[in-house]
């Protein structure tokens, strides 16, 4: 069943502020993480040198990345309903949003995935997470300023680990976007269609002439019509052919027409036939 196109907005926009509220609230955490002490001065976890700090941001980084998701899935899910001539619309909003996800896991992860790729000492850590440096010039300052202790000698990976780390990101954000051109290019004509149709239902609601969403290819139509006439579907509520005007009563001896409530002519006098 087709979503109306007015409440197609409603629902996308529903959603869309859900998920602004979420990723504020988990960007809030995400900074108050950062900046607790007890996490800036933990050592490494074992051998595998993963900061502490870096874990706790990337499981938090996790769970925005999984909203944007299922943002992505529901927003795809309702295009799919809306527009049913053009089932890979919700596909391809979802790989558009896997894109994007893979691209912020990129800076979300390094911290984590790239210590566990190798060691060595040509990248230190102040090259790894986005706001690390940051971090490390702040807990710096507050270490001379207050006389804590100083920072450990930062983890460094190799650059053979970082090409391997921007190899397997790199394959990971081209899939989903050639997905996307590929179905681009081969719903070319469905969307061309979609464009014109749309265009002519804005035209049509400026110049004042209602119009319709057909519920099978979406395609506007205009007020009174009874059957869409791109792809024949009948539409809703409307009649197949316009309804005729009332007859007015008229005088059987002049054949002059009157008004609904007249019973006498006004040219000869004589009594009306009533409208049938």
């Amino acid at each position: 069943m087709a979503v109306p196109t007015s409440s197609l907005g409603v629902d996308i926009g529903k959603k869309a502020v859900a998920l602004a509220i979420t990723v504020l609230v988990l960007w809030i955490v995400h900074v108050i993480a950062a900046s607790l002490p007890m996490l800036q001065h933990a050592p490494l976890l074992g051998g595998t040198g993963i900061w502490p700090l870096s874990l706790t941001l990337a499981i938090i980084d996790t769970v925005i990345l999984v909203a944007l998701i299922q943002f992505g899935m529901g927003a795809g899910s309702l295009l799919r309903r809306a527009y049913p001539s053009f089932p890979d619309l919700g596909l391809i909003v979802n790989l558009v949003m896997i894109t994007i996800v893979m691209s912020l896991a990129y800076k979300a992860y390094d911290g984590v995935l790239l210590p566990l790729f190798g060691g060595g000492p040509s990248v230190p850590r102040n090259e790894l997470g986005p706001l690390a440096n940051a971090y490390m010039q702040a807990w710096q300052q507050w270490a001379q300023t207050y006389g804590g202790a100083s920072l450990p000698t930062p983890f460094a990976i190799d650059e053979h680990a970082l090409k391997i780390y921007d190899a397997v990101f790199l394959v990971l954000v081209a899939a989903p976007l050639i997905g996307v051109v590929v179905l681009l290019l081969r719903n070319m004509n469905t969307i061309s269609g979609l464009v014109f149709h749309s265009g002519v239902a804005v035209a049509g609601s400026l110049r004042g002439t209602p119009t319709a969403a057909c519920t099978k290819c979406g395609a506007g139509i205009a007020a009174g019509v009874g059957f869409c006439p791109h792809c024949g579907t009948p539409v809703a509520g409307a009649s197949a052919s316009p309804a005729a005007a009332p007859a007015l009563p008229h005088c059987p001896t002049c054949g002059a027409e009157h008004g609904a409530s007249a019973k006498f002519c006004r040219q000869c006098g004589g009594a009306l036939i009533a409208a049938k």
